[in-house]
């Protein structure tokens, strides 16, 4: 199905594809960067406002008397009663007039701080599952470029819907759901930029046979025999034209794992323990061993190539 549907992608565009997916690529690059840039840049502006003298805030209009204004607390500044405010707006007013002891700015300011980490880690982890700055072929290029202005998208809506000075509860669920929604799309976006990607002759290290032991990156076994061997994980869907293969282990007289971190670890024994049950959906799931005798002393370069591991020498 994928397949199909790039190639009536690469029909139609034709020569115009490579200008298509680099104006696309350029532009969600720049998009990303200005997401970075600018909580720092607007915190910059606002004290050079405040510096000035300028204030700045959300203008609100009394029920009773009808006055508009900057609100400074939680009643009306003209005729004293109580301000219609939404929650989260009432918290932050009352966060910025209780000042016993700086409790209320340290509580905003580590509000905000949580949220521009969580919006960092967010677009940098996203970015680097796109791989947005290796992004290969042109036609992967498109795929990778549309996923990151969805994940532009994503971010924007995200920041509305937990703002403090956002509107009412309707639009923060509404900025959250099409935020969600967004989030998915990028989710999408990964799936088809890794069946687009160039997988063959990816390099995945170097193995030596020493003597007494094998090597293969920072792994190290004791060798035996019958040589020694790569373990991996191989995932296919074949009519959306998707596979990948994760390395497990270095074999050799004792087999010792390729260090993941606890999530990652978990999910790929999951799969290799479902397999089963994944290939009732369509899945492919299998666990492999390419394994075979090395000539001591020699360095050979460890590649994938398609759903396989190959061996070559190395000068």
């Amino acid at each position: 199905m994928f397949r199909l549907f790039f190639n009536v992608i690469q029909s139609v565009l034709g020569e115009r594809l490579a200008g298509v997916a680099g104006l696309l690529h350029s532009a969600a690059v720049l998009l990303l960067v200005g997401v970075w840039l600018f909580p720092p840049v607007m915190w910059g502006f606002r004290r050079w406002r405040s510096a000035y003298g300028v204030r700045e805030g959300i203008v609100v209009q009394c029920w009773n008397c009808g006055y508009a204004g900057l609100p400074h607390g939680l009643v009306c500044r003209h005729c004293g009663r109580e301000l219609e405010l939404p929650g989260l707006l009432r918290f932050s007013l009352g966060l910025r007039a209780w000042r016993i002891g700086r409790l209320a700015s340290w509580v905003g300011a580590l509000y905000h701080g949580l949220g521009l980490v969580c919006l960092y880690l967010l677009t940098a982890f996203f970015a680097y599952e796109l791989d947005l700055f290796r992004p290969g072929p042109d036609l992967r290029k498109l795929f990778i470029a549309i996923g990151t202005i969805a994940l532009v998208g994503s971010s924007i809506l995200f920041r509305r819907a937990l703002s403090l000075h956002s509107a009412g509860p309707l639009t923060r669920l509404s900025n959250l759901f099409f935020g969600l929604s967004a989030l998915g799309f990028v989710l999408l976006f990964i799936f088809v930029a890794s069946a687009t990607a160039p997988v063959e002759g990816r390099y995945l290290g170097t193995l030596q046979n020493h003597g007494s032991e094998v090597t293969f990156n920072n792994l190290r076994v004791p060798i035996k025999e019958k040589g020694a061997g790569i373990e991996y994980l191989q995932i296919e869907q074949a009519e959306l034209g998707y596979h990948r293969l994760f390395l497990l282990a270095l074999e050799g007289a004792q087999r010792v794992a390729v260090p993941r971190d606890p999530i990652a670890g978990a999910l790929l024994a999951h799969l290799a323990g479902a397999a089963d049950r994944y290939e009732r959906l369509g899945f492919a799931v299998r666990t492999r061993v390419e394994r075979r005798e090395f000539t001591t002393g020699v360095a050979y370069g460890v590649y994938s190539s398609g759903r396989e591991i190959y061996f070559q020498r190395l000068q």
